[in-house]
């Protein structure tokens, strides 16, 4: 029978494992995106309105 301990490590692979496969597809989608919004240039040509006053430093 594993051992509380060999239970939580195989846990700790796994919950590593899953975080690093999620972020690996997050990287993926967000380039997608980004060069999705390249080839329309999509706000390239578009100054960006800022209000000032909402700003917080």
């Amino acid at each position: 029978m594993p051992t509380p301990t060999d239970i939580n490590k195989e846990l700790q692979k796994r919950i590593d494992q899953y975080i690093r496969k999620t972020l690996k597809d997050i990287k993926v989608e967000a380039a997608d995106e980004f060069d999705a919004n390249f080839n329309r240039q999509a706000f390239f040509n578009e100054k960006l309105a800022i209000d000032e006053k909402k700003l917080c430093y």
